[in-house]
Parts: structure tokens; sequence; C-alpha cells
């Protein structure tokens, strides 16, 4: 909807596209910026945490609209909690409008109708530890508010789709979803993609390892945090009317439970629902960093806080943050320097070699008047601009599986792996595919479906 009105000004996808990620970064980062001054982190940490967001992207990677736009209304819900926290700004906020705010992380990414809920309790809370009544009553009044804008939007996702949630995937209870959990923890602060996709290329046994020892980590650090505001929420009862005192627990706490609010609905969802692949290791929703972004954004000026209130000097921790810190700078100058130098792995530059090919092709193939549909194994070779009669489907053996029916003739194309899948080999022969393009990492297929057409 927010693309759609957009283009009706711009008339142009590629315009309106880059206008809504520039708009939508832009604020972004001025948001993260008035968070971390309310933190009151003090000059060194908040310069510590624009590098290590500069020096490690990985929660940026493979965003799409709804992925910034939902993180945007988030962190800006995060921003309000925090200014209903001041006595000064408290009267200066309509709670219809940041309860509208509130709702609009789930307008975006059904991934957050859980977690939208934790604002208005969040002001609960916090009225009732501050002893401000009239925050109280207005926690109640956007919780009713919120509630009323998700129910409308579920019935009419209801009325026009037959489902509140994209979720078709099979129902059950599939713990070992878990084993593949994003580093949440330590990508915060350490962009360990370098590090993996080097010992994946010496060690093949190393990516289950490694998967569970970042598991243990995150039960282990949410033990922590859990423990430390146990003991901080005690502490409150003996600080009196220190309000200051007061604030500085609730703001932190505010990040630790907004954070957990998004990781434990992704982490439920990867139980509930089965991998799309339906093997070990498949797509399941706490796979990708983009799911993340909130998470990351917060944890880290939270864990600086921390740090910065715990440790008055250098400790063990500091100087591992000034590592961890010091690795993300130098492998940004590595990367920089690559791409100065045009010293681009071999696999890096057949990679870009066969995305230029294929997205060639999609526009030669959109001179036909029948639509583009694209169905892939790596979303890297699928996912271009928006283009006019273009679309992305489903992963290959997922469309095979689910099965298509199509209501007017459209023009295939599957982007396989060097040496496919037997499934989808026989899809291929029994549909007369042509191959089209043999590269270095991918293969890619056409073939004409015409109108009414059925896998199943």
């Amino acid at each position: 909807l927010l693309v759609a009105l957009v283009k009706t000004v711009t008339n142009n996808v590629i315009v309106t596209d880059l206008f809504l990620l520039f708009t939508g970064m832009t604020g972004l980062l001025f948001t993260l910026k008035k968070i971390i001054k309310a933190l009151e982190l003090n000059p060194v940490f908040q310069c510590i945490i624009w590098i290590i967001l500069a020096t490690n992207p990985s929660a940026f990677s493979a965003i799409g609209l709804s992925d910034l736009y939902g993180c945007l209304f988030c962190l800006w819900s995060t921003f309000l909690c925090i200014s209903y926290l001041n006595s000064f700004q408290q009267n200066k906020t309509i709670p219809l409008f940041a309860s509208l705010i509130f709702f609009l992380p789930a307008a975006f990414r059904y991934q957050y109708y859980p977690v939208i809920f934790a604002f208005p309790l969040f002001l609960i809370i916090a009225g009732r530890v501050t002893l401000q009544p009239n925050l109280v009553r207005k926690g109640f009044y956007s919780f009713f508010l919120v509630t009323l804008f998700l129910g409308l939007q579920s019935l009419f996702l209801s009325y026009h789709t037959n489902s509140i949630v994209y979720a078709n995937d099979p129902k059950g209870f599939f713990p070992a979803n878990l084993v593949f959990m994003y580093p949440v923890f330590i990508k915060a602060l350490i962009n360990s993609s370098y590090f993996e996709n080097r010992m994946l290329e010496f060690f093949e046994w190393f990516n289950l390892p490694y998967l569970i020892v970042n598991l243990t980590l995150m039960v282990i650090v949410y033990l922590f945090l859990t423990r430390y505001f146990i003991i901080r929420f005690r502490m409150i009862r003996n600080v009196l009317n220190e309000f200051i005192d007061k604030k500085k627990i609730l703001l932190q706490f505010l990040f630790f439970i907004v954070a957990s609010a998004v990781i434990f609905t992704l982490a439920a969802a990867s139980l509930i629902y089965n991998n799309r692949s339906k093997t070990f290791g498949g797509w399941t929703y706490v796979n990708e960093a983009r799911y993340f972004m909130v998470p990351v954004l917060l944890i880290l000026p939270m864990l600086l806080k921390l740090i910065q209130e715990k440790f008055k000097r250098i400790s063990l921790l500091s100087i591992l943050l000034g590592i961890a810190m010091l690795y993300n700078v130098a492998l940004w100058c590595k990367f920089v320097y690559n791409i100065i130098s045009d010293n681009l792995s071999k696999k890096e530059v057949q990679n870009i070699a066969d995305r230029a090919f294929i997205h060639n092709k999609i526009l030669n193939l959109q001179k036909n008047p029948l639509p583009v549909i694209v169905s892939y194994t790596e979303p890297y070779f699928a996912f271009f601009p928006i283009q006019e009669r273009y679309a992305i489907t489903k992963k290959i053996n997922i469309l095979l599986d689910s099965g298509y029916k199509t209501t007017e003739p459209v023009q295939l194309l599957i982007i396989t792996e060097k040496n496919p899948l037997q499934n989808v080999t026989d899809f291929l022969f029994r549909n007369n595919a042509t191959a089209i393009y043999t590269g270095q990492q991918c293969k890619l297929f056409y073939l004409v479906v015409e109108k009414n057409s059925s896998s199943k």
C-alpha cells in the first residue's frame, strides 16, 4: 500500500523504491540516535555504537521495505515510551497518535503482532513503578487502541486473503529448528560472517557445532539478563521516590522486553511451523538477519549501558569490546580495499557474472507481453529492483511440493543450482523446460506456462 501511494506520485517503481529506502533508513538512524541519547551513554560509548553499526552491517543485509519500516516503527514506539517517562514530555504526546505508532510494526510484518502489546504494557508497568496514575491510564487506553487497530487489520486481511498471517507451513512441534537461530548476541557486536564463511570452506562440519554454541550462549546471556533485571526491580523498592534512578532501570528493562518479544515470537513461530524444505537445516523464522534488526539495534546500546554502569574502570569486558570494534574496523577496511583493487574471491566474481546475465535476461523477457515469474533456489540470483510485470514466487522445491495454478499465460524462469535435485529435474523434463544458461554457480531454465495450467 505504501509503495502504491508513493508510486502514484513518482510514476516510477525504481525511484519509488529508492525514495522509500532512503526515507526509511534516514528515519531509522535518526530515531536510533534519539534512543541512544536518552540512555545517557557517554560520548565514547556513543561513538563505539556508530562504529560497530557502520562496520558490522549484518542486520541490514537483504532487508526489504517491510523489514525496514517495521523496524523503524518499532524503534519509534520505543522512543515514545521513553518520552512518556519524561515528565516534561508526558502530556505533549497524544495517546491516539502514540497508539497508532505502536500498532504500525504489525502493519508491515506479522512477526510484530505480539510485540506491539509490549509498548502499552510497559507504560502500565512504568506508571505503577514511578507512581504516575496518569501514565497507567494512558497505558490502558493505548492497549485498547492497539488491540482495536490489530483487530481491524485482522478482519480486513481475513476478508480479502482468508488469512491474517502468511504462514501456510505444516504445524506441529519442531524444536530442532531453533538450532539454526541467528546469532543475534554475537552479531550485535561482531561481523562474524567472514569468519563463518572461511571456516565452512575448510571444515564442512563446522556449521552445526557453531550453531549449538550460539544457542547455548543465547541461553546463558538471557539467564544473566533475567537475573540482572530481577535484582534491579527488587532494588527499586529501596529507591523510594528517586524518579531518575527508577527511570534508568525502566529504560534498560524496556530495551530488554522489546528485543525479547521479537526473539521469542520468532522462536515460537519456528517451533510451531515446520521449515519449508521439511529437512534438517531448512528455512525457518529464526534464520534470517533481517528479522532480528530490532533486537540487534536495541541489544547493542543496552549492553554498552550495562558495561558503562557496572564497570567504571577498564575491565575485561571493555577490552573485549575494544577488540571486537578493532576487528570490525579491520574487516571493513579489507572489504573497502577488495572493492577498490577489484580483489574479489573467485566465487564472488562468478556470482556477480551469473546475476548480471540473469538480470539482462529478465529485462529482455519483459519485452514479451507475458508476465515473468521467477522461482529459484538461491535468492541472490532472483531478487532485483521492482520491475513491471515481474514477480518472484516460492523456492522451486517448495513450489513443486505445494503446487501452483495459473489464471493467465506466464513466462516461468527457474534458477537452480548447478546440479538440481531430482524432483526439480523431473519437473523440468516433464514440462520441456529449455536450459538457456549454465553459469559458474547456477543454471537458468525457461518455459511458458499456459492459462489454467496446474502442477497437480
